[in-house]
């Protein structure tokens, strides 16, 4: 089974990419429509994708199948929790890029969203298992997602970056607190507090 897209069958469907907000947009008020349905996702950039009509019986089919699959509350939340975390992904991304002046620190978020992605697909996956999908669009891309969890590829890098996890969670050191100064040195044996200290804020 083929995957293209959840939007088209195959290319051939794809319409021509607008930015342009159409003429009877305006007639029927649904420039407002469209803007109350992605106002929560910017991100992603969704306005032309409803500028773009669909123009044949079958594209249109192909979609409301998937809409009629999204409608089961397993599938839906299948979804968001997918959307969740590759959106909490992105902004770990973000933020390795603005401390790139700190090279350890923006090494160590990359990670987190390496990790964060590997943990999604594979969530996804064993998400979307357990849901009873009639529409192409959702099967195809069941079957798409999980023969990619399934590949090289994906399996070695979410093996490289639990190794690199786990290497770091081996680290340990001391942090020395003075007046108005911080140091961080090598671990002397002494107790860890960190418990204590979360028990205090707690």
């Amino acid at each position: 089974m083929h995957f293209y897209s959840i939007l088209y069958e195959s290319a051939g469907d794809t319409p021509e990419a607008t930015s342009h907000v159409p003429a009877f947009f305006t007639d029927l008020n649904l420039g407002s429509v469209v803007e109350s349905i992605t106002a929560k996702y910017e991100e992603y950039e969704l306005k032309p994708i409803y500028y773009a009509y669909l123009r044949d019986f079958e594209s249109i089919s192909y979609r409301q199948e998937i809409m009629k699959d999204l409608d089961h509350s397993m599938a839906m939340e299948a979804v968001r929790v997918f959307a969740e975390k590759t959106r909490l992904m992105r902004a770990f991304l973000g933020q390795s890029k603005r401390f790139e002046i700190y090279k350890h620190a923006m090494t160590r978020r990359f990670l987190a969203a390496v990790e964060l992605y590997c943990d999604a697909v594979i969530t996804f996956v064993h998400d979307l298992a357990g849901c009873d999908l009639k529409s192409r669009g959702l099967c195809a891309f069941r079957q798409y997602l999980s023969e990619y969890a399934d590949s090289t590829r994906f399996s070695d890098l979410a093996e490289a970056a639990k190794k690199l996890q786990h290497g770091l969670s081996t680290i340990r050191y001391s942090i020395v607190l003075g007046a108005g100064i911080l140091s961080v040195q090598h671990d002397s044996a002494e107790a860890d507090y960190s418990a204590s200290v979360e028990d205090t804020f707690a």
